[in-house]
């Protein structure tokens, strides 16, 4: 007679056996990740700088032109003439005319050049002429002062001799050659081209006196 415990003992065992024998089931397995620290972190590698593109060359400043040439200056325009009176003024018979034609008379006799007349010289000395008329003394004396620097010639005549000519005072300066007096000298001037004469007068009781005045441009007696 078969002992139940013995049976049981051994199915035990069989299915003991049998469970050990079986294969395990399969498992889903996940490995847990590794993270590194954000500084050790592969960063992707940056992109090469496009290369650079040299600037162009600056291009070759244009010469600068010359400078140019200064124009010369205009030649000055000579002094006006002054209108010469076709009748001789009274008194003395004392107009442009004659101070004219008697310089150029004396003057080509000279071997010098004529000389052309001058209103501005004509104005200039008209005025000098006025002021030593002014301050000349009223019993007929004559003062003769130059106004300064040279180019002009003085002469003056009172009484019998108040009322001369320009050719009057031109002859007296030019009978100073014999002397060479500045007067005559500045008449035959050579670099002289220019003349204009005036004359003024005053009356004082023992009749008149007459003052010539001649200016020259450019002026002579210049040593």
């Amino acid at each position: 007679m078969v002992n139940v415990t013995s049976l049981v003992a051994l199915a035990i065992a069989t299915l003991a056996v049998s469970a050990s024998a079986a294969p395990a089931p399969p498992r889903k397995c996940r490995t847990k990740a590794h993270v590194l620290p954000a500084d050790m972190m592969t960063q992707p590698a940056p992109k090469p700088a496009p290369p650079a593109v040299p600037a162009p060359a600056p291009a070759p400043a244009a010469p600068s032109a010359p400078a140019p040439a200064p124009l010369p200056a205009p030649p000055s325009a000579p002094l006006p003439s002054a209108p010469l009176p076709s009748a001789p003024s009274a008194p003395g018979h004392f107009n442009g005319a004659d101070c004219l034609a008697t310089h150029n008379r004396l003057r080509l006799s000279e071997g010098q050049k004529a000389l052309t007349y001058s209103a501005k010289l004509v104005a200039a000395a008209q005025n000098w002429a006025n002021h030593l008329a002014s301050i000349s003394p009223a019993d007929g004396g004559i003062t003769l002062i130059h106004e300064g620097g040279p180019g002009e010639n003085l002469y003056g005549g009172s009484g019998t001799l108040g009322n001369p000519s320009c050719a009057d005072a031109i002859n007296d300066w030019y009978a100073e050659k014999p002397t060479r007096g500045l007067h005559y000298t500045q008449i035959v001037w050579p670099t002289t081209t220019q003349v204009g004469c005036a004359r003024a007068t005053a009356s004082h009781a023992g009749g008149a006196t007459a003052i010539v005045v001649c200016r020259y441009d450019p002026p002579g007696n210049i040593f």
